[in-house]
């Protein structure tokens, strides 16, 4: 059902009864499913179509379902696999081992450095405030 058709659907004054109306112009419906014993509700998009012969509450749910079932199917295995075996021989080389001390930069410190000379500038800036204090 077209959009224009469902508006003037709904100003008639039947027109609320028309389920189909009223989702084309809301832009959706709630449909009721039945799971393991208990009830679910689904807000399914429904769309207005290109002609007023054909349900666009069916194309909804037929998307609706091809969506959910898409999950469920089991994944298909592609014939050829993803990734080819190299054709060319390969050199063995000797496992490279890691060296026992990483480099580091001249000029750069360590955490330890750092707290040492913190602790330095703390002791400095201690004893100029004693000696304010005894002045």
């Amino acid at each position: 059902m077209t959009l224009e058709t469902a508006k003037k659907t709904l100003q008639e004054p039947n027109g609320l009864a028309n389920k189909e109306a009223q989702a084309v112009v809301r832009g959706g419906m709630t449909i009721c499913e039945q799971e393991e014993g208990r009830r679910v509700y689904q807000w399914i998009k429904v769309l207005p179509t290109e002609t007023d012969e054909e349900s666009s509450i069916k194309q909804a749910l037929s998307k609706y379902h091809a969506r959910k079932h898409a999950h469920t199917l089991p994944a298909q295995s592609d014939p050829e696999p993803k990734i080819r075996p190299s054709e060319e021989p390969v050199a063995e080389t000797a496992p490279m081992s890691k060296p026992a001390v990483t480099s580091t930069p001249e000029n750069a410190f360590t955490i330890y450095d750092i707290i040492d000379k913190i602790k330095l500038k703390i002791r400095e800036f201690m004893v100029a405030i004693d000696e304010i204090v005894v002045e």
